[in-house]
């Protein structure tokens, strides 16, 4: 029985080690590009990848987020799952916004903490700005985790399942 090209995807996905997330999303963006040319991107070309890009910058607007997924999806489908590494080398990678952080007075986040009367979320607000830690990692923290004695904090399967 013949493999589609999204289960062959799937695969390549799974054989590489990437996340559910984002094989669901690299999934998700090349069905996109698919049913915007009504055809399986087997079918398409680096003409057709060019006009996408145009269509997702130009009419829908899209955020860098959206063209970075794009882009690392159909780069993935073409390198890897179809060998056609040609049709997706011209096209620019899209570039990153640079956005400067919000960095709040000491005023503003003694005003934050005092305001928040639950001790829990009081501690996981301090811990979260004090360390720049994600709020997922520190909703995992354990006890253990702390090191007071050396003012360390341990991060466990922290973004990309990395320790830290």
């Amino acid at each position: 029985m013949e493999k589609t090209l999204k289960q062959r995807m799937r695969e390549d996905l799974q054989l590489r080690g990437f996340s559910e997330h984002t094989q669901r999303d690299y999934l998700m963006r090349v069905t996109l590009f698919a049913r915007y040319f009504k055809k399986l991107p087997d079918k398409l070309g680096k003409e057709e990848v060019k006009e996408y890009f145009l269509h997702l910058v130009g009419d829908k607007h899209a955020s860098y987020g959206v063209l970075n997924v794009t882009y690392c999806a159909l780069k993935f489908i073409y390198t890897v799952t179809l060998g056609r590494p040609e049709e997706v080398e011209k096209i620019p990678r899209p570039k990153r916004p640079v956005k400067m952080p919000v960095i709040l007075d000491k005023g503003e986040v003694h005003r934050l903490l005092v305001l928040t009367e639950n001790v829990k979320h009081r501690a996981i607000l301090t811990m979260a700005y004090s360390s720049g830690l994600r709020i997922s990692e520190v909703a995992h923290l354990k006890v253990s985790d702390i090191d007071s004695a050396r003012m360390t904090v341990f991060v466990r399967q922290g973004k990309g399942k990395k320790d830290r």
